[in-house]
């Protein structure tokens, strides 16, 4: 579909044509998988697909579109009379989930946010996080322990394999917790006293702690950034701190990462989406730590 932005160039979307007729289908799809849950006990658990239907997803690559109501149509008659069984009382074949009526309604939910919980602040990142707690709490598990939520029990397995494996051979913890010895700092930039520290749990310290309303109630409006992985905490610190309209500048000498490349690349990329200054740390002693004395940063 192409629509016109404010100053007439035309804009390609994937937005529907109508809405009303896309909210009608929609309203359809959503009544249509709720009889199909509710009547779940009144079909077979399982039936093979037959040869018709299986030529069907032999052909060859469609040269135009056929429109949403002809995919729904085709899905009703190709797809969803031949499942996998298990969400049905008498599925016994293999250990999967079930599901549920709301969790298909949270997943209808979850896909119109269509969230990325890598950051920067958003409400799914709480989600994550209030879950995980939830989860060790259960388990008995320590507060500060770590955890990711995955797409199934099998990605679970293999994460936790690999987990083990790299544990066995001796690999060190990339993010290790604050209780690991490798987490220890280095007596050369350990906090003073009066520092302030903040622990966190994702690339950018600003979900989940209170360093925003701290900074903004020391009036700190620029803040200088150093640190590792330039491309990885740096740079998701720094486009969360843009995001609340803090002055960024960034001391590159300061910073590292992996790479040479990502290290530019990421300073440059901040640069650009942040409007962050990039100096290095000789200039920036030399010039007083500008941001220090105009705001306390």
């Amino acid at each position: 579909m192409t629509m016109e932005d404010r100053s007439g160039v035309p804009e390609e979307t994937l937005d529907p044509e109508d809405w009303q007729a896309f909210r009608q289908l929609a309203h359809r799809m959503v009544d249509d998988a709720l009889t199909y849950l509710e009547t779940v006990r009144e079909r077979p658990a399982w039936q093979p697909v037959p040869e018709a239907v299986q030529r069907r997803f032999r052909e060859p690559l469609p040269a135009g579109p056929q429109g949403a109501e002809q995919a729904y149509q085709d899905f009703l008659e190709q797809i969803l009379p031949y499942p996998l069984g298990n969400i049905h009382p008498r599925f016994w074949g293999w250990v999967i989930g079930t599901g549920s009526p709301l969790s298909t309604m949270a997943e209808m939910l979850a896909a119109a946010m269509n969230p990325n919980v890598a950051g920067p602040e958003q409400g799914a990142n709480y989600v994550e996080a209030q879950v995980l707690d939830w989860c060790k709490e259960m388990l008995g598990f320590p507060a500060q322990a770590s955890g990711v939520l995955v797409s199934g029990g099998s990605m679970a397995n293999l994460l936790g394999l690999a987990v083990a494996r790299s544990k066995r051979a001796g690999f060190d913890n990339v993010y290790p917790l604050e209780s690991d010895p490798f987490a220890d700092v280095i007596d050369e930039v350990r906090p003073l006293p009066a520092d302030t520290v903040i622990g966190k749990t994702t690339f950018s310290p600003f979900p989940g702690t209170r360093i925003d309303a701290m900074l903004r109630e020391k009036g700190i409006s620029t803040l200088a950034f150093t640190g590792l992985a330039t491309s990885q905490c740096v740079e998701t610190t720094a486009r969360d701190a843009s995001d609340r309209d803090y002055h960024i500048i960034h001391i590159e000498d300061a910073q590292a990462d992996y790479d040479e490349m990502s290290h530019t690349s990421s300073l440059y990329s901040s640069q650009g989406v942040c409007g962050g200054y990039i100096t290095n740390t000789g200039d920036y002693i030399e010039a007083g730590m500008p941001a220090l004395q105009r705001d306390g940063a």
